[in-house]
């Protein structure tokens, strides 16, 4: 995008040409990021369900004045001689009314609990135009009633939707548990029945482990952060924070860091109090072929309902990977993950901790257990104590076994 944007700018300023993009990005501000990084002043479309249906990016379409598309893969060497340069004339047959957007589109249909608690038959195609093309807006809240069983569709472009739409909720104050995983799952739906999508690939990558990263996916933030900075500029502010997996390296193999010292080892530290700290999971298995490497996502943030905020007077948050509880022959990169909060007295803001687990060939589901160690007060200024919570996750490296 960059390399054409330069090459344009003495068309677009002589008047010649115009330019509108559309990216798939899933999180729109990282996008916005980049357009002011690299002074691109021309609107960018956002579509992270992808219904442009594109397989592989970047995609150059030619559309002269008459909106008649001239080519689906402009050429630079060519593009001033064979199509700025060139006028053409007006179809002499008048075109068709293009159909509607909805109309290409493939159709699912779910059910979902009306005013009433009544199961009321939605259309999904129908549903999905109505709320993207909001001024507002994509508005998560609409999946809150939908029967998650039903979105599931033949096509694997409704399954790549649906886990957008998850993902989107995830992102927003609507979240509710389980959204990440189901996001996961979707998107390995949809890309088990196209495995040559290059778009939905991609998406369950930025969420991978090191072992299936083509490529860092944004290595470049930190730097336009700065850059842009320097300019004089305020960045892009980003609504959802980069993930480890999203900043990692390639890596060819799983390294691991052998004599972690369990904190709790006999369970001392008492538990956290019921419903005070809201605790959700995802994992990303890789996309390729070979043993099953995964990336293992957790968070946790305190309930919205209570007045629980973390300490950050003391040690770091610590989180504790039973080995106990991983198969023969997987393992994890570390053990124990320490996070060290802000410079705040205290806070409330969402902790995440990522790690690449490794299983052996034909390992089957499994409860991976662990449990988070913590600083945190009762109020801002109330009484602060040491607290301990245990969690577990079911790993599936095979969930096509439990689709059928």
């Amino acid at each position: 995008m960059p390399g054409w944007h330069k090459l344009t700018e003495k068309w677009r300023k002589e008047g010649k040409l115009q330019i509108v993009g559309i990216t798939q990005e899933q999180h729109p501000q990282r996008c916005r990021l980049f357009a002011q990084w690299q002074d691109i002043d021309w609107p960018i479309l956002w579509d992270p369900f992808n219904l442009t249906q594109a397989k592989v990016v970047p995609i150059f379409i030619l559309i002269d004045e008459h909106l008649v598309v001239r080519s689906l893969r402009a050429d630079p060497l060519t593009i001033e001689s064979k199509f700025l340069n060139r006028e053409f004339e007006a179809p002499k047959k008048r075109l068709e009314t293009p159909e509607p957007a909805d109309a290409l589109l493939p159709r699912s249909v779910f059910w979902r609990k009306d005013m009433g608690q009544r199961m009321r038959r939605i259309d999904l195609t129908e549903e999905m135009s109505r709320l993207l093309w909001r001024k507002e807006g994509f508005d998560p809240r609409w999946l809150n009633e939908i029967e998650v069983g039903t979105v599931l569709d033949e096509d694997p472009r409704v399954k790549f939707w649906a886990g957008a739409a998850y993902r989107l909720r995830y992102d927003s104050q609507e979240r509710q548990p389980g959204d990440f995983q189901k996001a996961i799952e979707y998107w390995r739906k949809a890309l088990e029945v196209d495995s040559n999508q290059y778009i939905w690939r991609r998406r369950i990558q930025q969420y991978g482990p090191r072992m299936d990263k083509p490529y860092p996916f944004y290595e470049w933030v930190e730097r336009a952060q700065k850059e842009i900075a320097a300019r004089g500029e305020t960045p892009v502010q980003l609504k959802v924070p980069l993930s480890g997996a999203e900043l990692a390296l390639p890596a060819r193999s799983m390294g691991g860091v052998a004599g972690d010292k369990e904190p709790d080892p006999d369970g001392k530290i008492h538990r956290v109090k019921d419903g005070w700290i809201e605790f959700d999971a995802a994992h990303a298995f890789r996309t390729g072929k070979g043993a099953p490497v995964a990336r293992v996502h957790v968070s946790f943030r305190p309930a919205s309902e209570h007045t629980l905020y973390w300490n950050n007077e003391a040690e770091p948050m610590r989180v504790w990977i039973d080995p106990k509880s991983l198969p023969k022959g997987a393992h994890v990169e570390r053990n124990l993950l320490e996070l060290a909060g802000p410079d705040a007295e205290t806070s409330v803001e969402e902790r995440r901790f990522e790690w690449d687990l490794a299983l052996p060939e034909g390992a089957s589901k499994f409860a991976l257990r662990g449990y988070a160690l913590f600083n945190a007060c009762e109020s801002a200024l109330g009484q602060c104590v040491y607290r301990r919570l245990d969690f577990e996750i079911e790993i599936n490296p095979n969930p096509r076994a439990a689709d059928d």
